[in-house]
């Protein structure tokens, strides 16, 4: 019979865990490049942020090449410097996947610390930190794209360790520094920093001075960065409003509705059904243990009540960017929930319920079980179906084809790997993004993921681009156009839906 004496040797089995997760952390990070240079990445975003992270720390500006604005108007996140500093280590895109995976990675250690502090056992707080670890949805926010927002991941779970130690100055020095940083990720994190400190100070008394710290920080950096620090042309909303159109046509209708209008909000909340459905599953992720700390699982409200309210499909998927504010407040409650759920089953064996406590686990371990078969089998597609013929063939075939001062509109998986070597790298997404000049046209054929074409519109324009258009390169990957303004006039009226 197998012994597995070194399960109750804590040392020991830190050791194996750090390691195994040290080697897990090498394998996502070599499937995301993978995934990456197989153009498989669903790029539009990470050709926004690598452009915009090297376009700060290379020439002091925030010019989106992609979409050739200023990024600050789009989305504030003055954060993106911080992996933009990578470029000066390696001029290429695939930074940007590197450093996500080290925040996923920092964010795992981090949980481990925090389960420590709350359950005073080194061991169960390996479980808990394990069931964040092969959580679906940290791993969704990996898989499809990069976004700066992961960086709110680690520094979150850091706030969240930060309030359960005791409380000092130099703690308060701490916390004030991340809150600092936190709000620099993306607008909409200052929202997620002020309803967290709200939530300490109701709920926590002796850390009331950690909370009211996070709530100022929080609330003036969203007033600030909403009012003054997004460039926009007078009389115009926040760019972004439209995704809770649902709630008002402007930022001042949207509030007062979810301040007046509880049932506005609650409807926007169950509609679709699909809403209810994806939060079930986020909840699952984690094995359902926040549910059993309803307390705790509110540090939560704030990031998921927006993602839920929201009409924007890919915010409530959950997975993908969106996920990462709510991550780590969901991983706390789990840790409580887990609490709950260890005494729950120490009084069932005591009172003789031993087939339900036995019910219990095994529903637990089998819904453990699949998050690690869909992370891993996800992660390992990558691998297995990596083939880096097609960006070779880029490399050698289609990119020295563009002049270094050349703007170059494309399909979105190209656009990564042409920043840094043109002036602009468009993206060739819906019709309207044609109505701006440009030297060069490269299409993906694969998978263009061109939307809002009319059936067959594509084809065509293809066809009647190859007619009016210098064909510099085709194969059957892909096809690149020396475009004449003049011509192109005359295509943008051909392809008018």
């Amino acid at each position: 019979m197998i012994k597995f004496d070194w399960l109750n040797d804590t040392a020991r089995l830190k050791k194996m865990l750090f390691i195994l997760l040290t080697v897990c952390f090498i394998f996502a990070t070599l499937a995301d490049l993978a995934r990456h240079y197989q153009f498989r990445t669903n790029a539009y975003d990470t050709g926004i942020q690598a452009g915009v992270a090297r376009n700060i720390v290379f020439h002091g500006n925030f010019y989106n090449e992609v979409m050739d604005i200023n990024h600050l108007s789009d989305h504030f996140a003055v954060a993106l410097a911080i992996p933009g500093v990578l470029f000066y280590l390696w001029d290429d895109s695939s930074v940007l996947f590197i450093f996500q995976n080290i925040c996923l990675y920092l964010s795992v250690i981090i949980a481990f610390f925090l389960a420590r502090t709350i359950l005073k056992d080194e061991r169960q707080a390996l479980l808990v930190t394990f069931i964040y670890t092969v959580s679906y949805y940290l791993m969704g926010i990996n898989l499809t794209d990069y976004r700066i927002d992961t960086l709110g991941v680690p520094l979150l779970m850091l706030l969240l360790l930060l309030v359960e130690k005791t409380q000092s100055y130099k703690s308060l020095l701490i916390i004030a520094i991340t809150s600092l940083v936190i709000i620099t990720i993306k607008e909409d994190f200052p929202v997620t920093l002020a309803a967290f400190g709200f939530w300490v100070v109701i709920f926590r008394k002796g850390k009331r001075t950690s909370g009211v710290l996070m709530f100022l920080i929080g609330v003036a950096g969203f007033l600030v960065i909403i009012n003054y620090l997004m460039p926009r042309d007078p009389g115009n909303d926040y760019v972004h409003i439209n995704y809770y159109e649902g709630l008002g046509e402007t930022t001042g209708d949207v509030v007062k509705n979810i301040l007046t209008r509880p049932d506005i909000v609650i409807k926007n909340l169950v509609t679709p059904p699909e809403k209810l459905v994806r939060l079930f599953l986020v909840l699952g992720s984690f094995i359902l243990l926040p549910v059993l700390a309803p307390l705790k699982l509110l540090t939560a409200a704030a990031p998921l009540f927006y993602q839920m309210v929201s009409s924007h499909y890919h915010q409530y998927m959950f997975n993908a960017h969106y996920a990462a504010p709510s991550l780590p407040f969901l991983f706390f409650a789990s840790v409580h929930g887990f609490i709950r759920l260890r005494k729950k089953l120490e009084s069932y064996e005591q009172s003789g319920r031993h087939k339900l406590r036995k019910t219990i686990i095994t529903v637990a371990v089998l819904m453990v079980i699949y998050n690690l078969c869909a992370v891993s089998a996800a992660y390992t597609r990558n691998i297995v179906r990596f083939d880096s013929c097609e960006y070779r063939s880029f490399v050698n075939n289609v990119l020295p084809l563009f002049p270094e001062s050349s703007k170059v509109i494309s399909t979105n998986k190209i656009q990564p790997h042409l920043l840094g070597h043109v002036k602009t790298a468009g993206r060739l997404w819906l019709l309207k993004d044609l109505e701006s000049d440009y030297d060069y046209m490269a299409i993906y054929l694969p998978d263009p993921r061109v939307k809002d074409w009319p059936e067959g519109k594509y084809e065509s324009f293809l066809e009647e681009s190859k007619q009016k258009y210098g064909v510099l390169f085709e194969d059957e990957t892909f096809l690149v156009f020396k475009v004449d303004n003049h011509q192109s006039d005359s295509i943008r009226v051909n392809v008018s839906p």
